[in-house]
Protein backbone atom coordinates (compact mmCIF):
# COMPACT_ATOMS: atom_id res chain seq x y z
CA UNK A 1 0.00 0.00 0.00
CA UNK A 2 3.09 2.19 1.20
CA UNK A 3 3.98 1.55 -2.65
CA UNK A 4 0.68 3.00 -3.88
CA UNK A 5 0.86 6.15 -1.40
CA UNK A 6 4.69 6.94 -2.60
CA UNK A 7 3.54 6.99 -6.14
CA UNK A 8 0.15 8.73 -6.17
CA UNK A 9 1.80 11.82 -3.67
CA UNK A 10 4.25 12.00 -6.68
CA UNK A 11 1.41 12.44 -9.57
CA UNK A 12 -1.08 14.99 -6.87
CA UNK A 13 2.89 16.67 -6.47
CA UNK A 14 3.21 17.21 -9.73
CA UNK A 15 -0.16 18.33 -10.41
CA UNK A 16 0.30 21.11 -7.96
CA UNK A 17 3.53 21.92 -8.78
CA UNK A 18 3.84 21.72 -12.81
CA UNK A 19 0.15 20.93 -14.27
CA UNK A 20 -2.89 22.03 -12.84
CA UNK A 21 -3.86 25.56 -13.08
CA UNK A 22 -4.62 27.52 -9.48
CA UNK A 23 -8.61 27.06 -9.93
CA UNK A 24 -8.06 23.56 -10.62
CA UNK A 25 -5.98 23.02 -7.73
CA UNK A 26 -8.80 24.61 -5.69
CA UNK A 27 -11.24 22.09 -6.76
CA UNK A 28 -8.88 19.15 -6.56
CA UNK A 29 -8.64 20.46 -2.53
CA UNK A 30 -11.81 20.32 -1.89
CA UNK A 31 -12.69 17.16 -3.25
CA UNK A 32 -9.72 15.83 -0.91
CA UNK A 33 -11.12 17.45 2.12
CA UNK A 34 -14.67 15.82 1.26
CA UNK A 35 -13.23 12.59 0.50
CA UNK A 36 -16.78 11.42 -1.36
CA UNK A 37 -17.15 9.89 -4.69
CA UNK A 38 -19.66 13.11 -5.53
CA UNK A 39 -16.52 15.52 -5.13
CA UNK A 40 -15.37 13.89 -8.25
CA UNK A 41 -18.44 16.05 -10.58
CA UNK A 42 -16.86 19.33 -9.90
CA UNK A 43 -13.04 18.00 -11.39
CA UNK A 44 -11.65 18.33 -14.51
CA UNK A 45 -11.49 15.18 -16.28
CA UNK A 46 -7.65 14.25 -16.04
CA UNK A 47 -8.12 15.05 -12.02
CA UNK A 48 -11.08 12.70 -11.71
CA UNK A 49 -8.69 9.89 -12.96
CA UNK A 50 -6.37 11.10 -9.98
CA UNK A 51 -9.06 11.38 -7.50
CA UNK A 52 -10.71 7.79 -8.18
CA UNK A 53 -7.75 6.54 -7.66
CA UNK A 54 -6.58 7.71 -4.78
CA UNK A 55 -9.93 6.98 -2.92
CA UNK A 56 -9.42 3.51 -4.47
CA UNK A 57 -6.11 3.09 -2.65
CA UNK A 58 -8.23 2.84 0.46
CA UNK A 59 -11.18 1.29 -0.07
CA UNK A 60 -9.10 -1.70 -1.44
CA UNK A 61 -6.99 -1.42 1.77
CA UNK A 62 -10.45 -1.21 3.90
CA UNK A 63 -11.07 -4.19 2.28
CA UNK A 64 -8.24 -6.34 3.08
CA UNK A 65 -8.02 -5.49 6.09
CA UNK A 66 -11.67 -6.79 6.81
CA UNK A 67 -10.94 -10.05 5.25
CA UNK A 68 -7.82 -10.53 7.44
CA UNK A 69 -9.71 -9.26 10.58
CA UNK A 70 -7.27 -6.37 10.89
CA UNK A 71 -8.12 -3.11 12.10
CA UNK A 72 -9.01 -0.51 9.83
CA UNK A 73 -8.87 2.09 12.52
CA UNK A 74 -5.67 3.66 10.79
CA UNK A 75 -7.23 4.36 7.67
CA UNK A 76 -9.47 7.38 8.87
CA UNK A 77 -5.85 9.28 9.82
CA UNK A 78 -4.44 8.04 6.54
CA UNK A 79 -6.68 9.92 4.93
CA UNK A 80 -6.37 12.99 6.86
CA UNK A 81 -2.65 13.17 6.20
CA UNK A 82 -4.06 13.66 2.52
CA UNK A 83 -6.32 16.24 3.54
CA UNK A 84 -3.41 18.04 5.50
CA UNK A 85 -0.87 17.59 2.75
CA UNK A 86 -3.16 18.70 -0.42
CA UNK A 87 -4.05 21.81 1.95
CA UNK A 88 -0.14 22.36 2.32
CA UNK A 89 0.27 22.13 -1.38
CA UNK A 90 -2.83 24.51 -2.01
CA UNK A 91 -1.18 27.22 -0.06
CA UNK A 92 1.90 27.21 -1.74
CA UNK A 93 0.06 27.99 -4.88
CA UNK A 94 -2.07 30.72 -3.30
CA UNK A 95 1.90 32.08 -2.50
CA UNK A 96 2.73 31.69 -5.80
CA UNK A 97 -0.70 32.77 -7.29
CA UNK A 98 -0.12 36.07 -5.33
CA UNK A 99 3.59 36.46 -5.61
CA UNK A 100 4.13 36.32 -1.69
CA UNK A 101 7.13 35.28 -0.13
CA UNK A 102 6.33 33.78 3.36
CA UNK A 103 8.98 34.67 6.27
CA UNK A 104 11.10 31.71 6.80
CA UNK A 105 9.21 30.57 9.81
CA UNK A 106 5.80 30.41 8.23
CA UNK A 107 7.46 28.53 4.73
CA UNK A 108 8.71 26.01 7.03
CA UNK A 109 5.60 25.21 9.07
CA UNK A 110 3.51 24.14 6.07
CA UNK A 111 6.72 22.80 4.60
CA UNK A 112 7.25 20.47 7.44
CA UNK A 113 3.52 18.92 5.50
CA UNK A 114 4.92 18.63 2.08
CA UNK A 115 7.81 17.42 2.77
CA UNK A 116 5.64 14.20 3.30
CA UNK A 117 7.29 12.69 6.23
CA UNK A 118 4.10 12.15 8.20
CA UNK A 119 2.14 11.33 5.04
CA UNK A 120 4.67 8.64 4.93
CA UNK A 121 4.72 7.39 8.59
CA UNK A 122 1.29 7.56 8.88
CA UNK A 123 0.29 4.88 5.97
CA UNK A 124 3.15 2.79 6.63
CA UNK A 125 0.84 2.24 10.28
CA UNK A 126 -2.07 0.65 8.46
CA UNK A 127 -2.72 -3.04 8.97
CA UNK A 128 -0.85 -3.19 11.98
CA UNK A 129 -2.41 -5.09 14.65
CA UNK A 130 -4.78 -3.19 16.71
CA UNK A 131 -3.15 -4.40 20.04
CA UNK A 132 -0.69 -1.80 19.18
CA UNK A 133 -2.88 0.67 17.44
CA UNK A 134 -4.47 2.29 20.02
CA UNK A 135 -5.86 5.45 19.38
CA UNK A 136 -3.81 6.87 21.61
CA UNK A 137 -0.58 5.45 20.07
CA UNK A 138 -2.33 6.39 16.54
CA UNK A 139 -2.78 10.32 17.47
CA UNK A 140 0.37 10.38 19.41
CA UNK A 141 2.00 9.65 15.88
CA UNK A 142 0.57 11.48 14.11
CA UNK A 143 0.08 14.77 15.61
CA UNK A 144 3.10 16.37 15.61
CA UNK A 145 6.01 13.43 16.28
CA UNK A 146 8.86 15.15 16.24
CA UNK A 147 11.38 13.13 14.22
CA UNK A 148 8.83 13.11 11.89
CA UNK A 149 8.87 16.78 11.89
CA UNK A 150 12.43 17.25 12.09
CA UNK A 151 13.24 14.35 9.36
CA UNK A 152 10.34 16.58 7.15
CA UNK A 153 12.37 19.71 7.92
CA UNK A 154 15.66 18.54 7.02
CA UNK A 155 14.19 17.26 3.71
CA UNK A 156 12.80 20.37 2.85
CA UNK A 157 16.19 22.51 3.15
CA UNK A 158 17.90 19.79 1.39
CA UNK A 159 15.81 19.52 -1.12
CA UNK A 160 15.60 23.82 -1.60
CA UNK A 161 19.17 24.21 -1.82
CA UNK A 162 19.38 21.35 -4.14
CA UNK A 163 16.25 22.74 -6.50
CA UNK A 164 16.72 26.91 -5.74
CA UNK A 165 18.14 28.25 -9.47
CA UNK A 166 16.25 25.23 -11.42
CA UNK A 167 13.16 25.97 -9.77
CA UNK A 168 13.80 29.94 -9.88
CA UNK A 169 13.89 29.27 -13.79
CA UNK A 170 10.40 27.24 -13.73
CA UNK A 171 8.83 30.03 -12.12
CA UNK A 172 8.25 27.90 -8.80
CA UNK A 173 6.86 28.71 -5.32
CA UNK A 174 9.41 30.38 -3.47
CA UNK A 175 11.76 28.15 -1.27
CA UNK A 176 13.56 28.40 2.11
CA UNK A 177 16.41 29.92 0.19
CA UNK A 178 14.36 32.83 -1.37
CA UNK A 179 12.11 33.02 1.68
CA UNK A 180 15.88 33.61 3.63
CA UNK A 181 17.06 36.01 1.41
CA UNK A 182 13.85 37.95 1.16
CA UNK A 183 13.42 38.12 5.22
CA UNK A 184 17.20 39.25 6.50
CA UNK A 185 18.76 40.85 3.27
CA UNK A 186 21.67 38.64 2.18
CA UNK A 187 23.16 36.74 -0.43
CA UNK A 188 22.23 33.16 -1.90
CA UNK A 189 25.68 31.75 -0.23
CA UNK A 190 24.62 33.25 3.18
CA UNK A 191 21.24 32.12 3.02
CA UNK A 192 23.00 28.44 1.83
CA UNK A 193 25.42 28.84 4.89
CA UNK A 194 22.69 29.74 7.08
CA UNK A 195 20.07 27.42 6.57
CA UNK A 196 22.91 24.44 6.52
CA UNK A 197 23.00 25.17 10.26
CA UNK A 198 19.43 25.08 10.23
CA UNK A 199 19.76 21.34 8.85
CA UNK A 200 22.75 20.32 11.19
CA UNK A 201 20.38 22.18 14.38
CA UNK A 202 17.17 20.69 13.34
Amino acid sequence: MLTKVVNMNSIVDDTNDAYGTHDELVLLTNAIERWDISAMDSLMPYMKIIYQELLNIYDEAEEVLVKEGKSNSVIYYAKNEWKKLTAAYMKESDWLNAGYIPKCDEYMKNAVITATCMLYVTNSLVGIDKLYMTKENIEWLTNGLLVARSAGAICRCMDDISDHEVNQQRGHVASIVDCYINQYGVSKEDAYVEIRKRITNA
